[in-house]
C-alpha cells in the first residue's frame, strides 16, 4: 500500500496553482483497518454510515483483466480536468480527485478485496476487485 500513499503525495506536489498549506499524507493504520473492514463487506457505497462524519472515501472497483493497484486509483486523478481551483466540479465528477488533493487532510489508509459476486450498479460482478481508501485530518 506504500505504493498508493507515494501515488497520493505525487498528485498532491503537482496541484496548480500550489497549495500554500499542503500536507504531507501518511499512512493511517486504524483509517486502513476501517477501510479493510468495509471492503469486506462487498456493499458497493460508501460506509460504513457511523464513521462517514468523521473521514472521507474514495471506492474503486474492477473486475476481469488484472490491473495495477495504482490503475484503480488513476481514474481518482483523471478528474482533475474537471476541476479548477477555486471553482467547483464542471461537468462530470471530481470528488475522488478532490478527495485526493485536498490541502488539510493528511491521513489515510486503503484495503482492496477480491469479492466473489458483487452487486454494482444493478449488476452482478464476478470476481470484483474492490478498493476502499478511507481520509482524514489531523
Amino acid at each position: 500500500m506504500g505504493t498508493l500513499l507515494d501515488y497520493h503525495n505525487r498528485v498532491r506536489s503537482q496541484v496548480f496553482p500550489p497549495a500554500a498549506n499542503m500536507e504531507y499524507m501518511i499512512w493511517d493504520e486504524r483509517l486502513a483497518k476501517s477501510a479493510e473492514a468495509w471492503a469486506a463487506q462487498c456493499v458497493w457505497d460508501h460506509g460504513p454510515p457511523q464513521l462517514m462524519r468523521y473521514m472521507g472515501q474514495n471506492l474503486s472497483i474492477h473486475s476481469g483483466r488484472y490491473r495495477s493497484i495504482i490503475e484503480l486509483v488513476k481514474s481518482w486523478h483523471d478528474e482533475k480536468q474537471y476541476y479548477s481551483f477555486p471553482n467547483k466540479c464542471s461537468g462530470s465528477v471530481c470528488t475522488h480527485y478532490t478527495q485526493m488533493v485536498w490541502a488539510n487532510t493528511n491521513r489515510m489508509g486503503c484495503a482492496v478485496n477480491t469479492c466473489s459476486n458483487m452487486n454494482v450498479w444493478g449488476s452482478s460482478w464476478r470476481r470484483a476487485v474492490f478498493l476502499v481508501c478511507n481520509y482524514s485530518i489531523k
